[in-house]
């Protein structure tokens, strides 16, 4: 191909060709305009985007925060789930004057008693006035049970009564022990003193047969024990420390007032909520025991005082009472709220620590409240929405009224967790 003698030629240095054309002036300005212009729209652009970002993160953040809200009151909605229910039961004020009789740990038809005996000692000092020989027998009360026949039996002055340990006591005035009565054995209560002085018949409590009766039927049939409040105690043999009458009296007057108080405060200590003792239901008494000689001219006076009682359920006396008071009662659990403030009135000398049965009266001003089954009443509530709260009750009908506090406030439920509800009394 023939070369084109035009591709050979190079224009000399410094001359003209296409590819070293000027631009004319006016050309100039318009490209460096155009690139002015480009630029400009560039940083406008830049300055568009910077200015609306923080727009955009603020719309985050409000998008955020709104959700971060409703999360927090989720959680706050389940932690602090609760329930507060005020229960207005079925109550009624009445006055009553009702007859009652109990039996020992009875149970069924019968209303039981639970017998209570505690024992203290107490002492005092006091300065003697002189020094004696003493020869002093040992003595006590017991009871003697005739479990033979309902025909009474006659014992005569100084008739014996033997302990296991072969020790002997007489009584020192005939007694007679009334027959045995609808199954039960008939008693009679007896001071009984030592055959001998010293401090070796001071046994304190025990149990008696009568060797009169070995040999015959009655043997095995008559008995006798300690009455809990009468020890066998007192007897002594030697020379003792003497003290006044008036010293002595006022000893022992000081020593049972401040056992009474110690025996009601533990009595009153032993009860469980659900039991009662009431004021005339208790015997408090009072045993001498042997004084203490000291030193220096001194001796202590010494008692023992026991309180014996009648201690009754709550609710099970209550439910006594409102059988023989209400007419529409239908045995339901039922409890007299202020059973203590009543009046118990026995119909006879009591004796707490022996009597196997009491008949007394119940009298004032009854506060009766029907009681229901409280943690039944929260499962039957749990999970449950306000609509659904009257049918859940129906099964307590005890129950007239209740209000209703949900936290937080805006929960339309109960929690499912009925350690959340609470259960509260109308006032």
């Amino acid at each position: 191909m023939p070369r084109n003698k035009m591709m050979d030629m190079v224009p000399p240095e410094g001359g003209r060709s296409i590819r070293n054309i000027p631009l004319p002036e006016s050309k100039k300005k318009l490209v460096k305009t155009a690139e002015i212009e480009t630029v400009r729209e560039v940083q406008q652009e830049f300055t568009r985007i910077r200015s609306e970002k923080p727009r955009n993160w603020k719309m985050y953040m409000y998008v955020g925060g709104g959700v971060a809200v409703v999360l927090l009151g989720i959680i706050v909605s389940n932690i602090f789930h609760s329930a507060k229910v005020s229960v207005t039961p079925r109550t009624l004020v009445a006055d009553i004057n009702t007859d009652l009789s109990a039996k020992k740990n009875a149970g069924g038809a019968d209303l039981p008693f639970i017998p209570l005996s505690i024992s203290k000692e107490g002492s005092v000092t006091v300065k003697a006035s002189g020094e004696e020989q003493v020869d002093k027998k040992a003595s006590g009360t017991i009871v003697v049970f005739n479990d033979y026949s309902s025909a009474s039996q006659r014992l005569i002055k100084n008739t014996r009564f033997e302990t296991p340990e072969g020790l002997i006591y007489r009584i020192d005035q005939s007694i007679t022990v009334p027959g045995k009565k609808n199954g039960l054995p008939g008693s009679v209560e007896a001071v009984v003193y030592a055959d001998e002085t010293g401090e070796k018949y001071n046994v304190g409590l025990r149990d008696f047969t009568i060797p009169g009766f070995k040999g015959d039927p009655r043997y095995s049939s008559f008995s006798a024990k300690s009455k809990p409040s009468a020890p066998l105690a007192g007897g002594f043999s030697g020379v003792m420390k003497v003290v006044s009458d008036a010293d002595r009296k006022s000893a022992q007057a000081e020593i049972e007032k401040g056992l009474k108080a110690e025996l009601l405060k533990e009595a009153e200590a032993s009860l469980s909520g659900d039991s009662v003792l009431f004021d005339n239901a208790y015997l408090i008494t009072f045993t001498p025991l042997p004084q203490e000689n000291l030193a220096n001219n001194q001796v202590t006076i010494r008692e023992e005082g026991t309180i014996s009682g009648f201690v009754f359920n709550k609710e099970i006396l209550s439910s006594f009472v409102a059988r023989s008071t209400i007419k529409d009662y239908k045995n339901e659990p039922i409890l007299i709220e202020n059973l203590s403030d009543l009046s118990f009135s026995p119909k006879k000398e009591i004796h707490p620590a022996t009597d196997t049965d009491i008949a007394f009266t119940l009298s004032g001003n009854s506060h009766f409240v029907w009681i229901y089954d409280e943690e039944g009443f929260k499962q039957a509530l749990s999970d449950k929405s306000r609509d659904e709260v009257p049918a859940a009750i129906k099964a307590f009908p005890v129950i007239e009224k209740i209000d209703i506090s949900m936290s937080p406030f805006w929960r339309r439920s109960f929690p499912s967790d009925t350690s959340r509800i609470t259960i509260l009394r109308a006032e």
